[in-house]
């Protein structure tokens, strides 16, 4: 083997001047000259010995320059979610939008696609009014005959099969998929007995 000679260039040192450090702190405290070279008014700024830069005119400063531009005040914030309640529209285009969007397997584009169809309501809106029973307390008649037809057309439910108690509460309209589940064993252990 060959040994290689790498050379090294030597690290250049800066050829600016610098003040010793004290004769620049005594610059800094010491008193205005006659000339007034080192003197700030409320304006400036004092960058050390003899050197100062006007402060742009802001609210509390009186001086304007012709470059100001005067800002408008921003606009308000756009709401897009308007009033916590549900109306019976939205209600009724929230279960269109279940049954239209039943089969999609990401709930959180789920919501996204409920609350795009209402076009009122967040998609956290949409998800907490889904979660919130409909209706509580005894099952009307009317009820209790989709509830019927909801199960014969869907078969029977168990836990594992979640997505049925959704399909049944759409169909059913005013009972989540909890309640509609909770009636199906309700039914069930009826039967058994």
């Amino acid at each position: 083997m060959t040994a290689s000679t790498t050379t090294v260039t030597p690290i250049r040192r800066s050829t600016r001047t610098t003040k010793p450090p004290e004769t620049f702190m005594a610059s800094l405290f010491s008193s205005p000259n006659a000339t007034g070279a080192n003197s700030v008014d409320e304006n400036s700024v004092a960058l050390g010995p003899a050197q100062t830069r006007k402060r742009k005119p802001n609210a509390t400063t009186s001086e304007r320059d012709d470059n100001d531009v005067e800002m408008a005040p921003p606009p308000p914030p756009i709401k897009l979610c308007h009033d916590p309640l549900w109306s019976p529209e939205e209600h009724t285009q929230f279960i269109e939008g279940l049954r239209l969007y039943a089969d999609e397997r990401d709930a959180t584009k789920k919501w996204a696609k409920i609350a795009f169809h209402i076009e009122t309501k967040s998609s956290q809106q949409v998800r907490d009014h889904a979660a919130k029973p409909f209706n509580s307390g005894r099952w009307s008649p009317e009820e209790q005959s989709r509830f019927r037809s909801a199960v014969g057309l869907y078969g029977t439910a168990d836990k594992s099969d979640r997505w049925k108690a959704k399909v049944m509460a759409i169909i059913v309209q005013t009972r989540n998929p909890t309640q509609c589940m909770q009636r199906y064993r309700k039914q069930l252990h009826k039967e058994e007995t």
